[in-house]
């Protein structure tokens, strides 16, 4: 393997674009197999003891299947990893993704929804059943799932559950783009929101290259 299919992020080169790409191609090496394992050795180890400068925070789902560091192919300090049940953002996780942008200076936060997300799918069987929506897992979630029955009436389960997965990933990503603190960021130039999916069986992130701006 030579250096540059390692991908390094130097401080040098931690522009907002660069590292979309560089996370593009960590999942693409994912897929591949073609895995580097970047940043694990003791060595890294020990740098790290006193200071980490991620190249991006990721917000994503808990299930245990959709780690972020593994997915793109990165390693110790590499990702701000900020992880609840349905990727749901509340005060505390927007407060953990501020907390990225403004103290450690990532220049990419990353959304990531994917296929077969059990907290999506008791949103949608709430709706379907007419069910109490209370719940804050599930009330966060409600409205990309009304919307994908909106868009795609009469469609089975697995069809609308990809659509609101989709549809939420984005409201998610919209929803920080749209935060006083990381709008600001983001007008600047110092910050790139994106929304991607993830393929459980395929292993790859759809959606990255699409920037999400922020709310005027």
């Amino acid at each position: 393997m030579n250096a540059s299919d390692r991908d390094p992020i130097e401080p040098t080169d931690r522009t907002p674009e660069a590292v979309v790409e560089a996370l593009i191609r960590g999942n693409a090496r994912y897929v591949a197999d073609r895995l580097v394992h970047p940043h694990q050795s003791p060595a890294d180890r020990r740098a790290l003891t006193h200071r980490h400068r991620p190249i991006a925070a990721v917000v994503s789902c808990s299930d245990a299947r959709v780690p972020p560091d593994v997915i793109f192919d990165q390693g110790l300090g590499d990702l701000f990893a900020v992880r609840i049940a349905g990727h749901v953002v509340g005060d505390d996780a927007l407060a953990s993704v501020r907390y990225a942008v403004t103290e450690l200076e990532v220049p990419a936060v990353v959304v990531i929804g994917h296929r077969a997300c059990g907290a999506v799918g008791l949103a949608l069987d709430a709706v379907r059943a007419g069910g109490p929506l209370d719940g804050p897992l599930v009330r966060d979630i409600v409205p990309a799932v009304r919307d994908a029955f909106a868009r795609a009436p009469g469609g089975d389960r697995t069809a609308l559950h990809d659509l609101a997965v989709d549809l939420h990933a984005a409201a998610t990503a919209h929803r920080l783009a749209s935060d006083p603190v990381l709008g600001a960021a983001v007008r600047e130039g110092r910050l790139a929101v994106r929304a991607g999916t993830y393929d459980l069986a395929e292993g790859r992130i759809e959606g990255l290259a699409q920037e999400v701006p922020p709310t005027a």
